[in-house]
């Protein structure tokens, strides 16, 4: 009985551990994702005239600062950040409303449009991992498996009674080990592992040394 709801316990955990890494690993891609896509953006606005392309240049530089400061700290809360909302509606706004006048600022508006496409898709997505990542019942699955499996040692008598204790308490840490990683994988913006927005800073570092201007830090 033991070998056999170990094994079904076993097979479910490492199921888990692993959709739950897969989740928080997707998050991670689709942030780099997201901030290749801005500067993308960012550097296809230089064919542009000069005040489209600043106004765009500008607003990559704000979408980047409100994701850092502002967004981050509200994903920790399980919350989107609506000054961010407001930053990357001010990119459309600016990248829309420009008027090309020849053949070339036709494609590159084109492939502006494009880039700010998959930003925003990329920040939809990132959101969307603010839901929880298990349904309710498998977290009630998952514990009262780990309490099984525990209750189950008590049956295996062994006469040194602290060789059984220590053998309870290593079971005991394996399973609170693999049940953490579960609980914290499926929150990737919270946590001991959390996801930190280091990528984007040292892009935005980049776009200060690109535009030649004193950063704000």
């Amino acid at each position: 009985m033991m070998s056999v709801v170990g094994t079904l316990y076993s097979v479910l955990l490492g199921f888990l551990v692993i959709c739950a890494f897969n989740r928080y690993d997707g998050c991670r891609v689709g942030l780099q994702a997201e901030t290749n896509a801005l500067s993308d953006l960012f550097h296809l606005a230089m064919a542009l005239p000069a005040e489209p392309k600043q106004k765009i240049q500008d607003d990559c530089i704000k979408y980047l600062d409100s994701v850092i400061n502002d967004e981050f700290p509200a994903m920790n809360e399980g919350k989107s950040s609506p000054l961010t909302r407001k930053t990357i509606d001010a990119l459309w706004t600016d990248a829309l409303t420009f008027v090309p006048k020849n053949s070339l600022q036709s494609n590159v508006h084109q492939a502006v449009l494009n880039t700010l496409m998959a930003t925003s898709e990329h920040r939809r997505d990132r959101l969307f991992i603010l839901n929880p990542g298990m349904w309710p019942v498998l977290w009630a699955v998952l514990i009262l498996g780990n309490f099984t499996v525990i209750i189950f040692t008590y049956f295996f008598g062994m006469k040194n009674i602290k060789s059984q204790m220590i053998m309870i308490c290593m079971v005991s840490l394996m399973l609170s080990v693999n049940v953490y990683l579960v609980v914290d994988f499926s929150c990737p913006f919270d946590g001991l592992i959390k996801i930190t927005p280091d990528i984007m800073i040292k892009q935005r570092t980049n776009f200060v040394q690109h535009l030649n201007v004193p950063s704000e830090d």
